[in-house]
């Protein structure tokens, strides 16, 4: 009988805790199919069918499960806890399918909700990465991804804390290429020195895999460099480059660090392999374009840029 709620949590758990998101889905489908509207079911198929739904990366799908949810929990009041699971989940699926506003609405309905917290550590950082990435609001990321730490730090969770650290470290170098371009460069300096120290609060990466280590390492470069140490710089490059070599981005960094070390030959030499990497990437062909020295060669190299990238102001 699908109405049998402690069997369905049950069997969705053991599931869930094997890996079988397929098959959560397909358990919970069936139960609501049978049943269509069925209280009971609703109870417990749909939030597991949500949650498998989003891991597994189908997020359209699992928006209107997360929806449906959030409604049962307001009628049956199955909780604080579970409503909150919902919202946040439904908040990842809008951010995932890139309507970032309702993503948005979703984490901030979750901080200002008597069961939600101001310091869900979740909805802050998720907020923080939409008003970063997206709202370019790095100022307002960097004040929630600070609120996420706080909030994390007393749970003692390094793990989850240490991309939320490397988060608060980006907004905080994209403050100081601000300033730089606007001259202030004392407060430029400033800001990418609290950069760094944001990226030492935790491991900032290590132990979390290769992807992650790349990570820290690019971001660590990409200080020296706001800091004007084109050698630290390379040698955090360098690690990025031996982490990810098949990404063009890694070959781009570190031909921009030999250049501002007035390497141009070595420069060249990079851009050059990264382009054998990734032939039709911008970034790569304007970065070779301005190592050059022979003018014709330049201005092939920034001319294939634009064709590849028209909006390239630079």
């Amino acid at each position: 009988s699908p109405r049998r709620v402690g069997a369905g949590k049950e069997c969705c758990r053991l599931l869930a805790e094997a890996g079988r998101r397929e098959e959560v889905v397909e358990v919970c489908e069936a139960a609501l199919e049978a049943l269509p509207g069925d209280a009971q079911v609703e109870r417990w198929a749909l939030l597991p069918l949500a949650l498998a739904l989003s891991e597994s990366g189908d997020h359209r799908r699992a928006i209107p499960a997360f929806q449906r949810s959030i409604r049962v929990c307001r009628r049956d009041g199955l909780g604080a806890e579970m409503e909150r699971r919902c919202w946040e989940g439904l908040g990842l699926g809008y951010h995932e399918d890139g309507r970032h506003q309702s993503a948005a609405k979703a984490f901030e309905h979750v901080l200002s909700a008597p069961w939600g917290g101001s310091q869900s550590a979740f909805s802050l950082a998720r907020l923080a990465a939409i008003h970063s990435e997206h709202l370019l609001d790095h100022q307002g990321a960097l004040a929630l991804r600070r609120r996420a730490l706080d909030a994390l730090n007393g749970t003692r969770d390094n793990a989850a804390a240490a991309p939320v650290a490397m988060g608060a470290a980006v907004d905080l170098l994209n403050q100081s290429r601000k300033l730089t371009r606007i001259g202030a460069k004392g407060a430029a300096a400033s800001a990418a020195s609290m950069a760094l120290l944001e990226l030492e609060r935790t491991d900032g990466g290590r132990g979390r895999g290769p992807r992650a280590a790349a990570g820290r390492a690019k971001l660590r470069g990409d200080l020296d460099l706001a800091l004007e140490d084109p050698g630290g710089a390379g040698r955090g490059y360098v690690r990025a480059l031996h982490a990810e070599p098949y990404l063009a981005a890694r070959w781009h960094d570190l031909a921009l660090a030999r250049h501002a070390l007035g390497e141009e030959e070595g420069a060249a030499k990079l851009a050059m392999r990264g382009l054998a990497v990734c032939p039709t990437d911008p970034a790569l062909w304007a970065a070779l374009g301005e190592v050059l020295e022979e003018v014709a060669a330049k201005e092939y190299c920034l001319c294939r840029s634009l064709q590849l990238q028209p909006s390239n102001a630079d």
